[in-house]
């Protein structure tokens, strides 16, 4: 085909449609792509957010919460509990118990590792490495070696840290806690929902109010305010009316129990943020004797915890946690009783689920006492009866 008649079939082609663009078009139609980390900033373009998703679990979650109270009549000091404890057996439980079978069979595995130590220290004088380096090379060694016996056995060490996947669920339950009792933001509002949860609580609490407006009649409330004008002063009145209007449900504010009769203001004695610090502090502590002595700075009667700077470093790692977790009390003692109820059920129940989970499934470790410098050098076997009863007779000739 000659170039002449290509030409004359283009220029036929383009006042028909059928070669619309041309070489101009086609690089203006290039130069005003979007780049894909820019295309979700266009308008009209719909994006995923996660902070919606979060907002919807919680929002779900609380409405259940809400609903079971007002289905059972259940009163809020037992509800929030009830709520803790759930969600703790629900979600939490199962780690634990995932943790544990872990736990039990690494401590198969102490003396092996154990003698893996002693076996790299003996081969660090032979190589005759400096001094200096002696420790760090055994350290070196014997992590290599762990590392590969656990992996090869399925034990790896990052798997101790799946207790923090219920950590979440703990936090949407207490979100919800702290949303019914009307408290301060907590983490999920301050760092993920932000600006969305202040439209939902402000489109809840209009309906709240139109649905207490139109079930509750202008006689009833005539006939209310007749009856407690007396005893109330009003300044109190308005006060816990305007006090009522923030909160999703206002019988919470009427619920509680024993010296905190309202679950939407703080404990007025502070009992329940020192009781919880208490027990955030217990669940810290070691469960043995010898654990208790190590953290307390005093030797071991039996000898048999064994101090290298690892442990050190977990020691006071602990010793730390304990300090901050008596805090938690004080710095949080002017949040509201339902919050303090809810979290200090939580830490009793992980108290009582690790004494039930230690009794059915206890990590018994092998351990080796420590050379006292006092030990017959020679290994005697162990004199049959008949044997033992003859050396009686002769000290007795004798």
């Amino acid at each position: 085909m000659s170039s002449a008649a290509w030409s004359h079939s283009v220029q036929i082609a383009r006042p028909l449609g059928l070669l619309s663009r041309t070489r101009t078009q086609l690089r203006s139609t290039q130069s005003t792509r979007i780049s894909p980390h820019q295309y979700r900033y266009r308008n009209g373009v719909r994006s995923f957010h996660f902070a919606p998703t979060v907002l919807s679990i919680v929002q779900a979650t609380q409405d259940t919460i809400v609903n079971i109270h007002n289905v059972t009549h259940i009163p809020w000091f037992l509800l929030i509990p009830c709520v803790a404890i759930g969600i703790n057996a629900v979600a939490r439980l199962p780690f634990n118990i995932y943790i544990r079978r872990i736990y039990q069979r690494r401590a198969k595995l102490t003396l092996i590792l154990r003698s893996w130590s002693w076996h790299f220290q003996r081969d660090v004088l032979k190589e005759r490495v400096p001094v200096a380096q002696q420790e760090n090379e055994v350290k070196k060694r014997y992590k290599r070696t762990e590392r590969r016996i656990l992996r090869t056995l399925g034990l790896q060490k990052w798997k101790s840290y799946s207790t923090f996947l219920g950590f979440p669920f703990w936090l949407i339950g207490i979100e919800c806690v702290r949303r019914i009792c009307g408290g301060p933001r907590g983490i999920i509002g301050n760092f993920i929902t932000g600006r969305a949860e202040d439209a939902a609580a402000t489109a809840a609490a209009a309906s709240t109010q139109e649905g207490i407006e139109a079930a509750t009649s202008p006689a009833d409330i005539t006939s209310a305010a007749a009856d407690h004008i007396s005893t109330i002063d009003p300044s109190t009145t308005s006060a816990m009316t305007e006090h009522l209007k923030h909160l999703q449900d206002p019988s919470i504010a009427f619920e509680g129990c024993l010296w905190f009769p309202d679950l939407s203001v703080a404990d007025p004695y502070h009992v329940l943020p020192a009781a919880l610090s208490i027990m955030m502090a217990v669940n810290l502590l070691p469960r043995t004797r010898a654990g208790l002595q190590q953290l307390l700075g005093l030797a071991s009667e039996d000898g048999s915890m064994v101090e290298n700077s690892t442990f050190e470093q977990r020691l006071r790692l602990r010793r730390v946690m304990i300090v901050l977790v008596s805090l938690v009390g004080p710095l949080t003692a002017d949040l509201p009783a339902a919050l303090h109820l809810y979290w200090l059920t939580s830490s009793a129940t992980y108290f009582v689920t690790d004494k039930i989970l230690s009794h059915f499934m206890p990590i018994n470790i092998k351990r080796v006492e420590r050379c006292k410098g006092v030990e017959v050098n020679i290994i005697r076997p162990k004199p049959s009866d008949e044997g033992a009863h003859q050396i009686q007779q002769q000290t007795i000739k004798k």
